[in-house]
């Protein structure tokens, strides 16, 4: 069967609500090196810029907003990122690294987000 469209997630889907998004004051650039397999949108980083893991939970920054993320190839790059609130997000739209595996993980991640005013719904997952 042919494909009949494929479409990366838009912006729209991660952000429910953001504070004056015109003024950026929610967001930074933020410094990343991006992965071979590439970044998605709704990526948790830390504060040096990489993929949150269990060990850098406490650390957890940012959040990737930019919608170009898709087409960024691996390596160095800057990518738009949430980070400071008021800012309401899908929390199932959110990307851990590979060891935030389970519901107790993901939520201390959120936890440290929403102290940031990043908040989630649904609160916890």
């Amino acid at each position: 069967m042919a494909i009949i469209a494929v479409e990366t997630p838009r912006t729209s889907a991660l952000i429910k609500h953001q504070y004056d998004p015109s003024s950026g004051y929610t967001n930074k650039v933020v410094s990343v090196t991006i992965p071979a397999g590439g970044m998605k949108l709704g990526t948790v980083l830390d504060k040096t810029g990489a993929v949150i893991a269990v060990a850098s939970t406490v650390n957890a920054a940012y959040v990737v907003c930019d919608p170009e993320i898709a087409n960024k190839p691996a390596g160095a790059a800057k990518v738009l990122c949430l980070a400071r609130g008021p800012v309401t997000l899908d929390a199932t739209q959110l990307v851990f690294g590979t060891d935030v595996n389970d519901a107790t993980k993901k939520n201390a991640v959120i936890a440290v987000l929403e102290a940031k005013g990043i908040v989630t719904e649904p609160e916890t997952l």
